[in-house]
C-alpha cells in the first residue's frame, strides 16, 4: 500500500499493483493519499475533494468506500486503523481524534451514518496528530509544530453503538455502550439535557430507557472508572 507521484494510492499484492483512489466530485483531479492498512485487510486515507480533505476507509478492493464526515467539512485525515477497526487521525492537522470500529454497526449502505469522532485530550499540547494505533488501542503520534513524538495508553475508553448521533427514535430509546480502561469502570451513566436519567454499575450498558422528548437533545453517555476518571461521547437526538 502507498501512492505514486503523491496523488494516487495503489495496493500490491501477490506482485500486482492496483490503484486504489477515492470517489471525488466530477471534473476534480485525482488525489488521493494511503495512510495505512490493518491485518484485515482495512485501508485508510484521505481524499481531496470540494476544497477540503476527506478521511475515508475501504476495503484494499476498493470495494466499499465510507467517510468520515460530509462533503464540505473541515479537513480531517485518517492515519491509522488497528484490528478491532478503531481508527485514528486529526482535524486540520491539529485535533486528534479516534473513532471506535465504525463498521462494527454498519447497516445498509442507504441508513449508515457518520461514526461519531471522540476528541482526544493530550496532555502534553491540544495540537497533535496520533499516526498508528494497535489492538490494545496503544497510540503514538506527533505534536504539532514540534519535533517531539507521543505514546499514549488509554486510561479509559467508551464506545457508545445506539444510539446514532443526529437520529431520531421513540420511545424506549435503546441504549447500548462499553467501557474499559487500566482500572475497574465503576458506573456508565446516561445523561440528556446535563441530567443524569440512568446509570449501571460495571463497564457494560444494554437498556430500553425512557428519555425526554425534544429536538436536538444533548444526549451524553459517560463512564467513570474507579479513580474518578471519566470519558464521555456527546450526541446530539431526537426523540418523539
Amino acid at each position: 500500500m502507498g501512492n505514486f507521484d503523491n496523488s494516487q494510492g495503489y495496493v500490491y499484492q501477490n506482485g500486482t499493483f492496483t490503484l486504489l483512489n477515492a470517489p471525488q466530485q466530477a471534473g476534480e483531479p485525482i488525489d488521493t493519499v494511503l495512510n495505512g492498512i490493518n491485518n484485515l485487510g482495512l485501508v485508510v486515507g484521505q481524499v481531496f475533494s470540494g476544497d477540503d480533505w476527506r478521511g475515508f476507509w475501504t476495503p484494499s478492493n476498493g470495494s466499499d468506500f465510507d467517510f468520515l464526515q460530509p462533503l464540505f467539512s473541515p479537513d480531517h485525515e485518517i492515519l491509522g486503523a488497528n484490528g478491532r477497526g478503531d481508527l485514528v487521525g486529526c482535524q486540520d492537522n491539529i485535533r486528534p481524534f479516534i473513532v471506535f470500529s465504525p463498521e462494527a454497526g454498519e447497516g445498509t449502505e442507504a441508513s449508515e451514518k457518520f461514526p461519531p469522532m471522540e476528541i482526544l485530550s493530550n496532555p502534553f499540547d491540544p495540537h497533535s496528530c496520533p499516526r498508528s494505533i494497535n489492538y490494545a488501542r496503544v497510540i503514538v503520534g506527533d505534536i504539532a509544530l514540534s519535533a517531539h513524538g507521543f505514546l499514549a495508553i488509554p486510561v479509559l475508553t467508551l464506545n457508545v453503538t445506539s444510539p446514532v448521533n443526529h437520529g431520531t427514535y421513540t420511545n424506549p430509546v435503546h441504549v447500548a455502550a462499553t467501557a474499559s480502561g487500566s482500572n475497574s469502570v465503576s458506573q456508565i451513566q446516561v445523561w440528556v439535557n446535563s441530567k443524569e436519567v440512568f446509570h449501571v454499575s460495571g463497564g457494560s450498558l444494554n437498556a430500553n430507557i425512557n428519555l425526554p422528548v425534544g429536538s436536538n437533545e444533548r444526549f451524553v453517555v459517560q463512564a467513570v472508572d474507579s479513580k474518578g476518571t471519566v470519558a464521555k461521547v456527546v450526541y446530539a437526538i431526537n426523540v418523539k
